[in-house]
């Protein structure tokens, strides 16, 4: 699920490369997104946790599965549940992304 949301997540920034001519600084700004990931989903409170939970989930890709792994013995299902519907919601909306840019795509030499 964690790979889907990464997926998810360069297929939308390589659909903005439709309307900008210059896409090579997104790959950076994904890479500095995902580097909020190193942080556990402890320090963000509010408005960020949402944000960084729901909307762009990158704390979820890094935490729920270490999460997992240091509570091994107890029920997964919530934790796995939530990682899931992140990875649906993503994988979803890049998609929904990508047919509007098809839709609206014109050719770039005429």
């Amino acid at each position: 699920f964690g790979i889907a949301i990464h997926y998810s997540l360069m297929f939308a920034l390589a659909t903005a490369a439709f309307w900008i001519v210059r896409a090579q600084g997104l790959i950076y700004g994904y890479y500095s997104l995902f580097n909020i990931a190193r942080y556990p989903d402890a320090v963000f409170r509010g408005l960020f946790k949402l944000i960084f939970s729901w909307l762009i989930p990158v704390i979820i890709v890094a935490n729920v599965p270490a999460r997992l792994l240091m509570r091994s013995f107890e029920r997964p299902g919530a934790l796995l549940l939530q990682l899931a519907l992140a990875a649906l919601l993503c994988f979803g909306l890049s998609r929904a992304l990508w047919h509007f840019a098809l839709r609206r795509y014109s050719s770039a030499s005429s």
